[in-house]
Order: C-alpha cells, then sequence, then structure tokens
C-alpha cells in the first residue's frame, strides 16, 4: 500500500449511497460529510456539516508500525505522510495532508517474511455491538466508472484492551493482480477497509457490524469484548496475491468451484 488515508473510525447508526450493477457486495458507503437535506456533500461546502450519525472519531494512537522496506518514490518517506496523528478525529480526505502511510513491500520483502504496516487507533467512547453497522474507515481511495475504485485495501481487527484482537472476515473476488494504480470492481470486495472511495467529490468510509465477528476465537475466548471496543487495528495488504481473505466463510461450499 502505498498510502493510506486518514483511518478515521467510529459509531455509526445508518448509511446510505448509490450502487449499480456489479459483484455481490453492494452495501453503500457512509458520507463523512452532509449538507441539507441530508445529502452528501464535500468538505469545501461552506453549507456543509461533519455527518451528525457519528458519535466520535479515533482520538489517540495506540501504535503505529509501517513497514521499514523503501517506498515509491512518488510518496517520500516523509513526515507528511508518517505522521500517526493525522489519523486522528473527523475524516477528510486531503492526500497532500490528512494522510497516514502504512508504508510499502516489495516481492522479495514480502518473500522474506517482512510484517505488513500497521496502525492501532483508539477511542475514549467505546465501540458496542447494536443494530446494523457499528463503525467506519475512510481511505482515500478514488473513484472511476461505476464501480470501479483505486482502493488499497487492509484487514480491520478490533480489540478490547489492545492485546487481543478479531480481526474481520473479508471477501475478495477480483481476478488476478490489478497492478499500480489500477481499479478494482468494489462490489466484489467485503469487509476489508480502503472499499469506498474517499477523495474528489466523494467522501465515504467502509462500514463494519461487529455482530459478525462473534464466532471469531478471541471473541468467544471472551478476550475481545463486542460491547468495549476502545481499539481498530488497520493492517495493510500490499496487494501481491501472498495475502488471503475468507471467502469460503461467506460462499456456498457448493458454488466454490466457480470462485
Amino acid at each position: 500500500m502505498k498510502r493510506t488515508v486518514t483511518w478515521t473510525v467510529f459509531l455509526i447508526v445508518g448509511l446510505f449511497g448509490v450502487v449499480v450493477k456489479g459483484g455481490p457486495y453492494r452495501e453503500a458507503g457512509v458520507c463523512s460529510y452532509i449538507g441539507p437535506g441530508h445529502k452528501a456533500t464535500t468538505p469545501s461546502d461552506a453549507n456543509g456539516v461533519i455527518n451528525p450519525i457519528f458519535r466520535g472519531w479515533a482520538d489517540a494512537n495506540a501504535g503505529y508500525s509501517p513497514t521499514p522496506g523503501p517506498t515509491s518514490p512518488k510518496y517520500p518517506r516523509s513526515i507528511m505522510y508518517f505522521d500517526p496523528t493525522m489519523a486522528l478525529g473527523p475524516s477528510y480526505s486531503n492526500i497532500a495532508y490528512d494522510t497516514v502511510s502504512l508504508g510499502d513491500l516489495d516481492q522479495n520483502e514480502i518473500n522474506a517474511g517482512i510484517p505488513q504496516g500497521q496502525i492501532t487507533l483508539s477511542f475514549t467512547e467505546t465501540i458496542r455491538d447494536q443494530n446494523g453497522y457499528d463503525f467506519a474507515v475512510f481511505e482515500n481511495g478514488f473513484r472511476g466508472a461505476g464501480n470501479q475504485c483505486f482502493c488499497e485495501l487492509g484487514y480491520v481487527e478490533v480489540s478490547s484492551d489492545n492485546v487481543y484482537f478479531a480481526r474481520f472476515p473479508s471477501v475478495s473476488l477480483t481476478s488476478g493482480l490489478v497492478g499500480e494504480l489500477g481499479m478494482v470492481d468494489i462490489t466484489n470486495v467485503y469487509n476489508l477497509a480502503g472499499k469506498h472511495p474517499n477523495a474528489g467529490n466523494t467522501f465515504t468510509g467502509t462500514p463494519f457490524d461487529l455482530s459478525e465477528i462473534r464466532n471469531e476465537p478471541n471473541v468467544v475466548a471472551g478476550l475481545v469484548d463486542l460491547n468495549n471496543i476502545s481499539y481498530v487495528r488497520i493492517v495493510d495488504i500490499p496487494g501481491s496475491g501472498d495475502f488471503y481473505d475468507n471467502a469460503k466463510k461467506f460462499i456456498d461450499p457448493c458454488t466454490w468451484p466457480d470462485w
């Protein structure tokens, strides 16, 4: 991942958006700014306000570990992109300033087992498992035509104590390698941070429902309390094909050969 946006996360009680024909995962992104009539708008709109469905935002960095390897010359290792405080507070996707990078791994580094970059954010007010979506993650993905989007995806994990985490099971039905700056059909992606566009004139985050991890081992063991989530971690997915999803948890086994 060359860059990641302010991973601004917190409680959601609703969502909205428009989708068109594509893959099976059609959940709409949640807009961070709204204008008159609760219509989606941009931070530059004088009449726009932060969407009041958000009860809070990440307010502290609880652990930031970008990859140690080199990054692309287009995205140099500078304080501008490696300041974790840029991930705090309300989401505003300004790629020049409001951006935190998790770094990038080349294939040699992946083969050597160098870990992916990650960031853990904490919240004063805890996130709880309620009806529907519970929080959202914002990343600076760019919208293309239709369902196409330039996405830099990441796994999402939650914790009650910043020791034990539960990861959201995820799906990516993207066929083959996309390549640098390539687009993916976001309706083929599920439960991965960065799915929804959050740049240009579209400011949306990807919603997550804590009920979907009730059967994850650390939740079942009582090590992660879904009614007392104080930490959200984003783990970079380099996109080389070496890192896997959990598609078999979502797709009918009888149809698995088709996928």
